[in-house]
């Protein structure tokens, strides 16, 4: 017996466990799992100790008061096999947190299979949806917002990934806890194309991309992700013929801008081989848009000669027409 009335399975978190057992000494409770507001540390750091095998685990309370251990978070979402003895005596043990310094062996790592964190910058509540508002630097998606229903992840670990059937769609995924105390996992697919509330409202039942949607979903799955680095194209979600057809399908729509991005692939030949005379006449037709961006492209495409012959005069001209779009675009809302 390692303390006065403690036995060797005690967790109490004040004695010192021996016989097989671990050690906790002076340990303080373990608080439930709560979201990191501005780091993914909650997601993979565990926030308390198994009462039973000493485990370290991420430990989830409900708000009405459903209890489990997981070993890792994020899908299939694991439960930790101790879960189901420690709910049948949930009432005579006590779940502690981990010691806050404690060498790691071998760091936890995210989850894998293009799982992610779902980290919002911020939510609010709109129609009968959550609005999460997340960080483009991070996701590389069409819009800066995800429309949730409303309490899916409410105060819950929630993950989520790029759909493999539908580049304007994500798939996210949490769990619930029922009335039996398990938990099980809530997966839905839902679009990351939807631009803002109102364009939210817009839609009907069901919801089809429009031309700047397109676009957006096109850019998501290229200049998204394009650096100074020579080998961006490499990242896992670049896809330029996919992007391609999205640009075509966007500007077919009449959003002109889209006859752009098409001109950037064809002058840099990022689908191969570049081909100036097509380049030319995409930046051509987005200037339609008076734009300053693909007057600009159209300017140097006179200069240069790309795709049509020299003609300095012409492209001054443009050049000065960008110019004086530009202060007018910035004051636009």
């Amino acid at each position: 017996m390692p303390g006065y009335n403690h036995y060797s399975w005690c967790t109490c978190g004040w004695c010192v466990k021996d016989g097989g057992g671990f050690t906790l000494s002076a340990a303080s409770p373990a608080i439930p799992w709560q979201r990191t507001a501005t780091s993914c540390d909650s997601y993979v750091d565990p926030n308390a100790i198994c009462p039973l095998c000493g485990a370290e685990v991420f430990f989830y309370q409900s708000p009405f008061g459903g209890r489990v251990f997981f070993d890792h978070l994020g899908p299939p979402w694991p439960k930790h096999p101790c879960t189901d003895t420690y709910q049948a005596r949930s009432g005579a043990l006590r779940i502690l947190a981990p010691p806050l310094k404690r060498p790691r062996v071998q760091p936890r790592q995210p989850r894998s299979n293009g799982w992610s964190p779902l980290m919002p910058v911020r939510s609010a509540s709109i129609a009968g949806k959550e609005r999460v508002r997340l960080d483009p630097k991070i996701t590389h998606l069409a819009s800066h917002y995800l429309y949730l229903p409303n309490g899916f992840a409410d105060g819950r670990p929630c993950y989520w990934r790029r759909s493999t059937s539908d580049p304007g769609s994500v798939e996210v995924s949490t769990f619930k806890i029922s009335e039996q105390g398990l938990a099980q996992e809530q997966r839905m697919q839902i679009p990351h194309w939807i631009r803002n509330d109102e364009h939210l409202l817009s839609l009907g039942e069901e919801a089809v991309p429009d031309g700047p949607a397109l676009n957006a979903i096109g850019w998501s799955l290229s200049f998204a992700w394009r650096t100074d680095q020579p080998d961006w194209m490499k990242a896992p979600y670049v896809d330029i013929e996919a992007a391609k057809t999205l640009f075509l399908a966007s500007a077919e729509k009449g959003f002109l801008t889209a006859w752009n991005n098409l001109g950037v692939i064809a002058r840099d030949g990022l689908d191969g081989t570049p081909d100036f005379v097509m380049a030319f006449h995409f930046f051509e037709r987005a200037a339609e848009s008076m734009q300053p961006l693909p007057i600009r492209h159209l300017a140097d495409c006179y200069r240069r000669g790309v795709g049509v012959a020299p003609d300095e005069s012409q492209a001054t001209f443009l050049e000065e027409l960008a110019n004086s779009l530009e202060p007018e675009k910035r004051r636009a809302p």
